[in-house]
């Protein structure tokens, strides 16, 4: 999957999206997952970095995935 503009709000939102998946549970029919578990499916994502210019949303985001050997962030 590929985010565009930094992922937008995810790196802001990772937080409430564990909390939520603790609290109300993963919905009907879905597994139940780890806050690792979620943090590895969104820093699978790749990351487009367009008009991601606030060094705040870019230190979140890097903070979220982890640095590629390929090309910067991913």
């Amino acid at each position: 999957m590929i985010s565009t503009h930094g992922g937008g709000t995810i790196p802001y939102l990772i937080a409430r999206i564990e909390t939520l998946e603790k609290v109300f549970g993963p919905g009907k029919g879905r597994a139940q997952l780890s806050t690792s578990e979620i943090r590895d499916g969104l820093a699978s994502f790749y990351y487009d970095l367009t008009a991601a210019t606030s060094p705040a949303q870019l230190f979140a985001l890097q903070q979220m995935v982890p640095i590629s050997t390929s090309c910067g962030l991913r």
